[in-house]
């Protein structure tokens, strides 16, 4: 294992402060609330995932009708250099947005708006599979495979802190793959799919506070992932896996006696690469799509069974697919697809008031190819995505709600 540091003594401003408005508004009839109402099941709203009852608010706290908005480099929506892989977008309470992708086709980057500027604050080498994380200590976590150096794809992780990049690499002895990253406290989790050697097998480890590595294990010994997704709650991690062979979806949790399958079978006919573990107070939810009709699906374990969430699929047509709960529970999706006039355009769904499933605003909100989504909450509680724009040559667009 190798650690770099770098001292960033400039960054590229790449915009000054600037929200380009879009032509996409809130469509009539849309209003969505940041408040939850009911709750799905008979637990409180605060411990499940909830439907809607009021506007969203601005952000001097009036009931105004929100708009998406493209926050923008200067006077370009593009924030990165075009063929854009990876995307992956991680708010902050201070009001920033981070954000990580594969640019280029040729090196990971991550970027950070301030609120008034874009910069680029890191170049690494090239990677796939980037993720984002943030510590409680403010450190952000950047979660890749390698691939800069032929026949090696190793995990490598890339930490900012206080205005230095480190890098620390090695962290697999062999290639890895389906990368993603989770912060509990100080603590990191890493789940990715171990191809050193063919044992491709899930393995999970943690980076304590003080900076020593764990090997967990494997959640799932006999099965071979198809696609992971990583979640924490207080000091637990939890993976999503889908099999390989079987099409089925397992939950996993870890426990001072190793993995334990908590349930099975949120899939039964197969998942796509969009699959994406939340936990909510306690609670674990799984989003994804089926391929057996590629329909977008969210799912919470509740207590013995598995409950679909808005009483079936959110929407169907499905190509990619990212989602996010926000604080009060309420699942937010972001979309690529269906196919409509040649394009793959990107839509929301969220939950209205009647507990089924609803668009935010114009549906799609953008009417033009969007690869890769990306969707988590910003400092306001409200959804923030980013996404490769195919108008843009692929570059990341960042859009919130204004």
């Amino acid at each position: 294992m190798r650690f770099f540091s770098f001292l960033l003594v400039g960054f590229m401003a790449v915009g000054c402060n600037v929200i380009e408005e879009t032509t996409i508004v809130h469509a009539a009839g849309s209003s969505l609330p940041t408040t939850a109402a009911s709750s799905l099941s008979s637990q409180s709203s605060m411990n499940s995932i909830t439907s809607l009852s009021s506007s969203p608010s601005s952000s001097a706290g009036s009931a105004v009708p929100l708009a998406w908005v493209t926050v923008s480099n200067g006077s370009s929506a593009a924030v990165t250099a075009p063929n854009a892989k990876y995307v992956c977008v991680l708010p902050r309470m201070d009001g920033s947005i981070w954000l990580a992708c594969r640019e280029s086709l040729s090196r990971v980057v991550l970027m950070k708006y301030d609120g008034n500027l874009w910069e680029k604050i890191w170049d690494g080498p090239d990677g796939l599979y980037t993720d984002l994380a943030a510590t409680a200590d403010g450190k952000i976590w950047l979660a890749f495979r390698d691939i800069s150096t032929p026949g090696q794809g190793r995990l490598t992780l890339a930490c900012y802190a206080e205005g230095n990049v480190s890098v620390e690499d090695g962290l697999s002895p062999g290639p890895v793959s389906l990368v993603k990253i989770s912060a509990a406290g100080n603590d990191l989790f890493v789940v990715c799919k171990d191809e050193f050697n063919g044992s491709n097998r899930a393995i999970v480890k943690r980076r304590g506070a003080d900076g020593t590595w764990y090997d967990l294990g494997q959640p799932l010994p006999g099965i071979e992932p198809y696609y992971l997704s990583l979640a924490s709650d207080a000091t637990t991690p939890w993976v999503a896996l889908a099999s390989e062979f079987s099409s089925r979806g397992y939950l996993c949790t870890y426990s001072g006696s190793g993995w334990q399958t908590y349930a099975s079978d949120f899939a039964t006919t197969g998942v796509d690469s969009s699959l994406r573990l939340r936990v909510h107070y306690g609670e674990p939810s799984v989003g994804f799509i089926d391929t057996s009709d590629n329909a977008g699906y969210v799912k919470a374990w509740r207590g013995s069974a598995w409950v679909t969430i808005g009483g079936g699929s959110a929407t169907g047509g499905v190509r990619q697919m990212d989602y996010a709960l926000d604080p009060s529970g309420r699942p937010w999706l972001v979309c690529k697809g269906p196919l409509s006039n040649g394009e793959y355009p990107l839509f929301v769904r969220t939950l209205d008031a009647g507990a089924a499933w609803g668009s935010y605003g114009a549906d799609p909100i953008l009417p033009v190819t969007a690869n890769y989504p990306s969707i988590a909450m910003d400092s306001r509680g409200l959804p923030c995505i980013a996404f490769a724009d195919y108008s843009l040559g692929e570059a990341v667009r960042v859009m919130q709600l204004r």
